[in-house]
């Protein structure tokens, strides 16, 4: 089993992620763009704030949604580890309202 599958992976967004430099995270967004195998992911739909997946190595639409596994770096970009394509109806903004909560210590245990 990888590293990063060993325990429940918290759920980053814009306003946490600086919180988990040198871990692995979860982070949701919709692609912009893949240029010289990095990702640039847009993962505030309110802010259009985008972050670079770097060692990008995979085919994806432009505008799709996915789930990015990542280890976040010092500078806030991401080192690509894994990704789950999602629908396009998901809702990054209602996701990104949810993130504080789901991310509390006494209700994180329900979701893990």
């Amino acid at each position: 089993m990888n590293e990063y599958y060993s325990s429940p992976l918290p759920l980053v967004n814009e306003s946490n992620m600086k919180s988990f430099v040198n871990r692995y995270v979860i982070i949701h967004g919709k692609v912009n763009s893949v240029k010289n195998n990095s990702l640039f992911l847009s993962i505030n739909p309110d802010t259009n704030t985008d972050i670079i997946v770097k060692n990008f190595n995979q085919n994806v639409r432009i505008g799709s949604t996915i789930k990015v596994i990542g280890k976040v770096f010092q500078d806030l970009s991401l080192e690509y580890l894994d990704m789950i394509p999602l629908s396009d109806e998901f809702d990054l903004k209602l996701l990104n309202e949810m993130i504080p909560i789901l991310s509390h210590r006494e209700v994180a245990p329900m979701f893990n």
